[in-house]
């Protein structure tokens, strides 16, 4: 208990989103706080894409023309981040844009509003089957069968809900424009 009282790390990170959500929760400025976070988030995955992928194209590019030998856990972390940076900047890109363009409801529900989510679960999945470094140097290797069923449930979650979404009332909804009103 000592070291978790005194990590400094872990009191900036509690700070940390203590703030987000006393300002988040508290704004009268929803958009705003919205287009701030965005805003961050557009700065730091394009500050990470710069450091992490002219490495991964690069060391794709490489093994594809065979100038270097590249593990396979090497090749598919480095990508992976590469593809959270990337889509994390996308996310954020539209985010604004969404926001400054007046938040057209058009612009929900499509293939451009997801592309986002969809680099950021290919770069995750690539993360998550890359093999393991275990402290004694072998290499773990993680089992496709064990990503399958989380995938078929993430699959049958989203059809159930998807079935579920037309029935629902928009007044037995929670809208959160009206929590920040006031109303």
């Amino acid at each position: 208990m000592t070291r978790v009282a005194h990590s400094r790390f872990l009191v900036w990170m509690i700070s940390i989103l203590v703030a987000y959500w006393s300002v988040g929760l508290i704004t009268p400025y929803p958009d705003y706080f919205n287009g701030a976070v965005s805003g961050f988030l557009l700065v730091v995955s394009g500050l990470v894409f710069a450091q992490w992928g002219t490495d991964a194209a690069r060391m794709v590019f490489d093994a594809v023309r065979g100038r270097k030998q590249i593990s396979r856990g090497d090749q598919l972390s480095l990508v992976g981040v590469a593809l959270l940076a990337t889509g994390a900047f996308y996310q954020a890109t539209f985010a604004l844009a969404w926001v400054i363009w007046g938040q057209p409801p058009g612009w929900l529900n499509t293939a451009c509003s997801a592309f986002g989510r969809f680099t950021l679960a290919i770069g995750f999945m690539l993360m998550f089957i890359s093999p393991l470094k275990a402290p004694a140097g072998k290499s773990e290797r993680l089992s496709w069968w064990a990503l399958g069923p989380i995938f078929l449930l993430a699959i049958a979650l989203a059809f159930v809900l998807g079935s579920q979404w037309g029935r629902m009332q928009q007044e037995s909804s929670i809208d959160l424009a009206r929590l920040y009103a006031g109303r």
